[in-house]
């Protein structure tokens, strides 16, 4: 996935990838899981999406939310044309400094805060 804006720096390079369609069942699939994903903290799984992982509930929300967001902006840039990449090296300093607990738990408010306001329109 090219790395376009701020919520693609975690996903530069490649995207582990889970090929079977199946539900994950057995203490084997959830291992071959695990094994995809390596030292990152999400994969790719054929016909269910991304699957995201964490130091806690908050980083891995948001790790799914802006994987999201990463790949629509991926898909517009794609096709709008070249534009402009923020490269693997920047990206990994990027996220180095940006991503840490703190700032998951920054997030995870707002998010929160957004939903709340959310409710209590609705009543």
């Amino acid at each position: 996935m090219r790395i376009v804006g701020q919520n693609g720096m975690h996903f530069g390079g490649e995207i582990p990838f889970y090929e079977s369609e199946d539900l994950i069942r057995s203490k084997e699939q959830g291992i071959e899981v695990a094994r995809l994903m390596g030292d990152k903290l999400y994969v790719l799984m054929r016909n269910h999406g991304i699957t995201t992982a964490g130091r806690s509930l908050a980083e891995a929300i948001i790790l799914a939310i802006d994987f999201e967001k990463a790949a629509k902006e991926h898909l517009l840039a794609s096709l709008l044309g070249e534009g402009t990449e923020v490269s693997l090296q920047n990206a990994k300093k990027m996220t180095d400094k940006l991503f840490i607990p703190e700032q998951y738990q920054m997030m995870w408010d707002f998010y929160c805060r957004k939903l709340e306001r959310k409710m209590k329109a609705s009543i």
